[in-house]
């Protein structure tokens, strides 16, 4: 999600990311199947709705903001990016 004002400048970013990943035996993220214990799923799974808020300060003066999520599936192995909505939105803010 991003956020740029009136003038294109960017205002605020934010990235969330649902993945599965391995951990040891202490819980630290690990990549090598020696090193995994055991497995922590962070992911959407199909048809699940998720609703995230983000609070974007706004600077002072700033007349507008366009606001811009991607929502994407990443392929590990493949190292694909497959876009699977986007949507922007221009938000007015008052005096």
């Amino acid at each position: 999600m991003t956020a740029k004002n009136d003038k294109g400048g960017k205002i605020f970013s934010e990235q969330k990311v649902y993945i599965q990943y391995g951990q040891d035996i202490d819980g630290d993220m690990r990549t090598g199947a020696w090193q995994i214990k055991k497995f922590a799923d962070f992911t959407l799974q199909p048809l699940e709705v998720r609703h995230e808020k983000f609070a974007i300060p706004v600077p002072e003066g700033t007349k507008s903001a366009d606001v811009e999520i991607v929502l994407k599936y990443n392929h590990p192995g493949a190292k694909l990016e497959i876009p699977l909505y986007h949507v922007v939105r221009k938000l007015e803010f008052r005096d």
